[in-house]
């Protein structure tokens, strides 16, 4: 029997255990983006995301070592999270005390930020850790969607409805991505912060598969992608995700992705043809 994580980060099988290799597949809405503002955005992105994964990583290192230093990374995070906005400075704290409890006073970090320490350690655990890549897109002037790839986001994971929101409210607009787990489930999430929408759907290839947390995704035909398609492919669509053919999840979403006119980027080097990489 396969199953869905309540937390919703990765599919699971019989007693828990990951269920093969799943791979995630973002696509950004081009509403005339421009190479320019990408780039900036793409530098946000990494900020709001990538260095916390960091910090994580040292408090984690720090905290087991039992290092006086713990505390000087601990206000080091706080003061990110802050500046970049991932979480109001009391949620900061309040998610860094619940994690690590021993240390459950309140901190004011310096105005200046991290201490130049902490910095190089951060930019030689990005190094070691292959962080310190920046997150690419696959740009297109006249494309629909422009494909997005980042190492930590989609390689043996599932796209978590969090990090489209993030993606969906630094870019201004819609994002939408595909999750392959292990060929037999297809996922697919779609938010538009703007509007303040946001979607979820599973397909499985499995008969038994039936435990996955039915308020985050629904089985049902996602027709919110009806909307990026033409008229005439409206039933084409809708009968690829019908379909109860045993159906690699991969291919059933190459199929959808020809239809909505969507092309697949799944590394950070090779644009797909007639695209060209931003990092």
């Amino acid at each position: 029997m396969y199953t869905i994580s309540e937390n919703n980060t990765h599919c699971l099988s019989d007693g828990g255990a990951r269920m093969g290799i799943s791979q995630a597949f973002f696509f950004i809405r081009n509403l005339e983006l421009y190479p320019d503002q990408i780039k900036e955005k793409q530098k946000v992105f990494k900020d709001k995301r990538t260095k916390p994964l960091i910090y994580e990583a040292m408090l984690e290192e720090y905290r087991i070592g039992e290092s006086p230093e713990f505390i000087k990374v601990f206000e080091a995070f706080i003061w990110h999270m802050s500046k970049y906005k991932t979480l109001p400075p009391d949620k900061a704290r309040e998610y860094l005390e619940y994690n690590y409890r021993a240390f459950k006073k309140t901190f004011k970090p310096e105005p200046q930020g991290p201490p130049r320490w902490i910095k190089q350690h951060i930019s030689r655990q990005e190094k070691q850790n292959g962080l310190n890549r920046n997150p690419v897109i696959a740009y297109n002037k006249t494309a629909k969607w422009f494909p997005f790839f980042e190492t930590n986001l989609c390689e043996g994971s599932i796209a978590i409805i969090d990090d489209l929101k993030l993606l969906s409210r630094i870019f201004g607009v819609p994002v939408l991505a595909f999750s392959v787990c292990d060929s037999d489930i297809l996922l697919v999430s779609f938010t538009d912060q703007k509007n303040m929408v946001e979607y979820n759907h599973a397909k499985p290839n499995i008969s038994n598969f039936q435990e996955f947390d039915v308020e985050v995704y629904k089985t049902v035909f996602p027709s919110f992608l009806l909307d990026f398609c033409d008229n005439n492919d409206h039933k084409k669509l809708a009968e690829i995700w019908n379909s109860d053919q045993y159906i690699f999840a991969e291919d059933r979403m190459t199929n959808m992705c020809a239809i909505l006119g969507i092309s697949v980027l799944d590394n950070d080097r090779e644009a797909p043809d007639g695209f060209c990489i931003i990092d």
